[in-house]
């Protein structure tokens, strides 16, 4: 197990910063996640740590030791690519066993090696097969494996599930979990993909432009999203972020108004700061913080155009209404159907953010 750091890290490309002073440490041990959208960076941070780029300013750390000017294959660090980059003329056994082969490793010590991980990787009947005779998943463990059988210090994935169908990539989510457990290594794992980032890390990063967002754990960051963007961004289906401004505060709490509704003032308790009456809002309610309408509490009208049935949920679509548009998870046996419904929220489920996009923070 290794720790990994980033200090007052910069990467340019053809005079275009990529990646902004950025400090970053991940934990021995840790499964730690990268996520957000394309092009903010993500590849770019494993590339620097397994020395595919070079930096342009700052320092990147293995076990407090600085990588500078060492060379790729002496990193310790071995890389899950999204494509599995299998020898198609070579056995499962061979593939695995390639990287040793290439580093001198005796051929006895290779074969305990690759049988070793196919068994942690459940290989062990398709060692003599051809890439072509695998499924996607199973060419996934064994371009897994062949990371496996380096012992690394660190494990980087780029990646690894994009190119498997939905239910495969269910089972692959689960797969490394496990073989995160088992093996008590470090991993770093980029995705594009927020569900996989909070069913797998520990810990999760949210990146965008090259800057981090937000750095914990998955329950902090569905629960605390420090901004309109990782609010926006963690969670399926996505925050309702609605329009709204202060009408007063006081004690009790802050006092708003969505825009469209006059006349209806909802009071949110519990905040640290009180904004000046008058100023924007942006009102954050997650698609389950809605309840059905209640006498004494503040309530939505909406006019519902389309539903999603999950089974034992179902998404209630509700677009372009005044405040914005907003999605409504609901039990199946309590859906309402198309047209108007009136919803109540639960006040202690709301996150207010303020004209630049932070988070008011609660008392």
């Amino acid at each position: 197990m290794s720790r990994v750091e980033f200090r007052n890290v910069s990467k340019t490309f053809d005079r275009e910063e990529v990646i902004h002073d950025l400090n970053l440490e991940i934990n021995s041990g840790e499964l730690m996640v990268i996520v957000g959208p394309s092009g903010c960076g993500k590849s770019t941070l494993l590339r620097l740590i397994c020395g595919l780029e070079h930096l342009t300013r700052g320092e990147v750390l293995i076990d407090n030791q600085s990588m500078f000017g060492i060379n790729p294959a002496r990193r310790g660090v071995a890389m899950v690519f999204q494509s599995y980059a299998l020898y198609p003329h070579m056995s499962v056994a061979d593939n695995m066993g390639f990287p040793l082969r290439m580093s001198g490793i005796a051929k006895a010590e290779r074969a305990v090696r690759v049988d070793e991980a196919a068994r942690v990787l459940r290989l062990e009947d398709f060692l003599d097969r051809m890439p072509r005779h695998l499924s996607g998943g199973q060419r996934q463990r064994v371009a897994i494996g062949r990371a496996i059988v380096r012992n690394p210090k660190v494990f980087l994935f780029d990646e690894p599930l994009s190119n498997l169908d939905a239910e495969l990539r269910v089972q692959m989510r689960l797969e490394i979990t496990s073989l995160h457990r088992q093996l008590a290594a470090t991993m770093i794992y980029v995705t594009h993909d927020q569900v996989e980032a909070m069913t797998m890390a520990d810990r999760i990063v949210v990146l965008r432009e090259g800057r981090i967002e937000q750095v914990g754990t998955p329950a902090a960051l569905y629960q605390h999203p420090g901004n309109l963007f990782v609010a926006g961004f963690i969670g399926s289906p996505r925050m309702n972020l609605l329009r709204a401004e202060v009408v007063s505060t006081s004690s009790s709490g802050i006092d708003i108004g969505l825009e469209g509704l006059e006349g209806r003032i909802l009071t949110v308790p519990g905040f640290a700061s009180l904004p000046a009456p008058g100023s924007r809002l942006t009102l954050g309610i997650r698609p389950e913080a809605f309840v059905p309408a209640q006498a004494d509490t503040f309530c939505i009208d909406v006019d519902i155009k389309f539903c999603e049935n999950l089974g034992g949920v179902m998404l209630l679509h509700a677009p372009d209404q005044p405040f914005g548009s907003i999605v409504i998870e609901a039990r199946r046996t309590s859906s309402p159907g198309l047209g108007k419904a009136t919803y109540a929220v639960d006040d202690s489920e709301l996150h207010l953010f303020d004209e630049n996009g932070l988070t008011l923070e609660r008392c």
